[in-house]
């Protein structure tokens, strides 16, 4: 059920805030703000669900920026003729990723953790070298193999 409201309030959301801009200002049809804001929705929702949990709420917002972007572009450009709706589609697009960054936030609060506290992660170290107390050896101590014992 969680995931159904995380996607319900992702859609009126971005319904809301297309048919604000697509609908009142550029005089797109509600039934073309509809499709519009379901297809943004569902596949960033999908995105969302499958890449947030292995990158920052940074860069799923960027992400999320350009996706809804071409997406927006690219459907509203489908369902009319004639108009340039880039201008439009970068504003939705900005707005969208505004929201999205908090989203992610609760995406990640109270349906992937279930409410649990997050665990601040931290990345491995895989490039680590080795120190060791000897910067300098001595070479007095170091025993060759041609010496005698």
């Amino acid at each position: 059920m969680q995931y159904f409201k995380a996607l319900l309030l992702k859609w009126v959301i971005s319904f809301a805030f297309l048919f604000i801009i697509f609908g009142l200002f550029y005089h797109v049809s509600i039934g073309n703000v509809f499709v519009l804001s379901l297809v943004v929705s569902v596949v960033s929702y999908l995105g969302d669900l499958f890449i947030m949990p292995r990158i920052s709420n940074t860069v799923a917002t960027i992400t999320d920026f350009g996706l809804a972007l071409f997406l927006i572009w690219f459907v509203s450009q489908s369902l009319t003729y004639g108009a340039n709706l880039f201008f439009p589609s970068l504003l939705a697009a900005t707005g969208l990723a505004i929201f999205e960054y908090y989203y992610h936030q609760y995406l990640l609060m109270y349906v992937l953790n279930n409410g649990e506290k997050l665990e601040k992660r931290t990345a491995p170290y895989r490039y680590q070298t080795e120190a060791s107390e000897e910067i300098a050896p001595n070479k007095e101590e170091i025993k060759r193999d041609d010496d005698p014992k």
